[in-house]
C-alpha cells in the first residue's frame, strides 16, 4: 500500500510540489501527518519582539449542534485591560440566537468563570468552528473602546493556519471583493488576504474523483484521494468568513468546511483519516498594548 507523502516549498526551487519521504502509518495515524503539522504550529514561537508568548493546545471532537463534547477554554494571559484565551473549536464566542438559539455554552461565559469578579467585553470574534487565540476587554467599556481601536490599526496582525484542498502556490494574495452576508443589496466590500504555503501533503493515489456505483445511484462523484496544503493566512481586511471564502473561490477550500467546501472531500478525510473538524486555527494575534503602546504577540 502506498502512503501519503510530504514536501515543502523550500524543497522545490521551481515552486512545484515534489515527493518527499514515505510514511508507513495506520489509517488514523496517517491523518496525523498533516493534522499534526497543523497543531504543531500553535506551539510557542519567538518573534524577536514578543512581550508575552502563550501556547495554545486546542481540542477536537464535536458534540451535538457542533459544540465541543468537552470544551476547555484556557486563559493564556490577562492584565488590567484584557484577557487572551484559547478558544476551542465548536463553541460560539457569545450568545447569538441567529446562529443557534439552542446553544448553551459560550466562550465568553466559560472565560468569565475563570476570572471571577471581572467583566468581559467582546472586541474580537472567531467563527464557531475555528479554534485559537481570542481576546476580550476587561472591566470597563473604555478599555473595550481602546482595545477595539488598536485592533483596527494596520499594525494589528492576525495569522491563521489552515489545511486546504489541493496543492497551493508557495505564496500569493487574494484581493477579490466579498459580498456582505446580510446585505439585501448584495454590496461588495474590499477584501485582502495574504497566503503562504508551509507544506504540501501529496496523496500517492492518482485522481481526485471517480465515478462509481453507490447507494445514491450510478456515477456519483466521490473523493478517492486528496492532495492537501498547509497554509498560513493573514487577512488584511475583516470580512465574514474571509479566509474560508477566498480559499474556496480559488478551489482550495479548507478541509472540514461544511459551508464553503465540498461534502465529498469532507467525508473523505473523516472516513480515511478520522478528521472531524474545520481545519482553521487562529495561530497568532499581535497588536499594540492600549496602555503601554508596546507590541504584544500571543500564540
Amino acid at each position: 500500500m502506498e502512503m501519503p507523502l510530504w514536501s515543502t516549498p523550500s524543497d522545490c526551487g521551481d515552486g512545484q510540489s515534489k515527493v518527499g519521504r514515505s510514511e508507513s502509518e495506520t489509517k488514523s495515524e496517517m491523518g496525523l501527518g498533516f493534522a499534526g503539522a497543523f497543531w504543531n504550529l500553535s506551539a510557542p514561537r519567538n518573534s524577536g519582539r514578543c512581550l508575552v508568548t502563550c501556547s495554545v493546545e486546542s481540542q477536537s471532537g464535536e458534540g451535538k449542534r457542533g459544540e465541543m463534547s468537552t470544551p476547555q477554554v484556557k486563559v493564556l494571559y490577562s492584565d488590567d485591560w484584557f484577557v487572551v484565551v484559547d478558544k476551542p473549536a465548536g463553541l460560539l464566542v457569545h450568545r447569538n440566537t441567529k446562529l443557534d438559539k439552542h446553544a448553551s455554552r459560550f466562550v465568553k461565559d466559560e472565560a468569565a468563570k475563570l476570572l471571577p469578579g471581572r467583566e468581559l467585553y467582546t472586541v474580537h470574534r472567531l467563527d464557531r468552528p475555528t479554534s485559537g487565540v481570542l481576546v476580550f476587554a476587561l472591566d470597563r467599556s473604555v478599555n473595550a473602546a481602546s482595545l477595539q481601536e488598536v485592533m483596527g490599526k494596520s499594525s494589528c496582525v492576525k495569522e491563521y493556519t489552515a489545511l486546504c484542498k489541493g496543492l497551493t502556490p508557495p505564496s500569493w494574495s487574494n484581493t477579490n471583493p466579498l459580498t456582505d452576508y446580510d446585505s439585501k443589496k448584495r454590496v461588495q466590500r474590499e477584501a485582502h488576504t495574504d497566503f503562504e504555503t508551509l507544506a504540501w501533503y501529496r496523496d500517492a493515489n492518482d485522481g481526485l474523483e471517480s465515478g462509481m456505483q453507490t447507494s445514491s445511484g450510478p456515477d456519483v462523484k466521490i473523493t478517492t484521494s486528496l492532495d492537501v496544503s498547509l497554509v498560513r493566512a493573514v487577512p488584511r481586511t475583516g470580512r465574514r468568513h474571509q479566509i474560508r471564502r477566498h480559499l474556496s473561490h480559488e478551489r482550495h477550500p479548507i478541509l472540514g468546511d461544511t459551508e464553503h467546501g465540498k461534502g465529498r472531500d469532507n467525508r473523505f478525510v473523516r472516513s480515511k483519516y478520522n478528521l472531524q473538524r474545520l481545519f482553521l486555527h487562529a495561530a497568532t494575534l499581535s497588536f499594540e498594548h492600549p496602555a503601554t503602546n508596546e507590541f504584544v504577540q500571543f500564540h
